[in-house]
């Protein structure tokens, strides 16, 4: 499931948890924990949308909780 993560946020600039979600197939409480162990390891960021960010676009609607795949330098 961690190798589906990860080809699923890599394919996209961004991913929503909602989105990470559905496409695996679980709640979104299952797919923040997925998600934190990429965070351990350094290669997956979130995006804090929480503080209502005006400039991004990224959210449409509520702010949302986005991850993003890091590049490696």
């Amino acid at each position: 499931m961690l190798t589906d993560l990860r080809a699923y946020v890599r394919e996209r600039p961004f991913a929503s948890l909602s989105d990470i979600a559905l496409h695996l197939r679980v709640t979104p409480e299952v797919a923040r924990d997925l998600c934190a162990v990429w965070m351990r390891k350094g290669q997956l960021e979130r995006i804090d949308c929480a503080s209502g960010c005006e400039n991004c676009q990224l959210c449409q609607g509520p702010p949302a909780e986005l991850y993003r795949w890091r590049v490696a330098p």
